[in-house]
């Protein structure tokens, strides 16, 4: 439940790490209606909600290039970290 006055932003995606040449090449859908992220829309945020399938525990390496190379994490501005997992 959302506290009083809290608003819920909608999706983005993450940039694909496959050229898109290449992508398209082998069917992706890469012609999707979500915005892609640049990594200045995060720190803004009081709350970020990820979601991804995992691969033998570890996320999806488009997430983890986005969130290692978009410079925010590393300079500390997304402020109170908390993770949690499920499942």
């Amino acid at each position: 439940m959302l506290p009083p006055g809290a608003a819920v932003g909608g999706c983005i995606q993450v940039p694909d790490l496959v050229p898109e040449k290449n992508a398209r090449s082998a069917y992706f859908k890469i012609d999707q209606s979500v915005p892609v992220a640049t990594g200045g829309e995060l720190q803004d945020d009081d709350a970020i909600v990820l979601g991804m399938p995992t691969r033998l525990g570890r996320m999806a390496s488009q997430l983890a290039s986005f969130l290692d190379q978009g410079g925010v994490w590393a300079r500390g501005q997304l402020g109170s970290v908390m993770s949690s997992t499920a499942g």
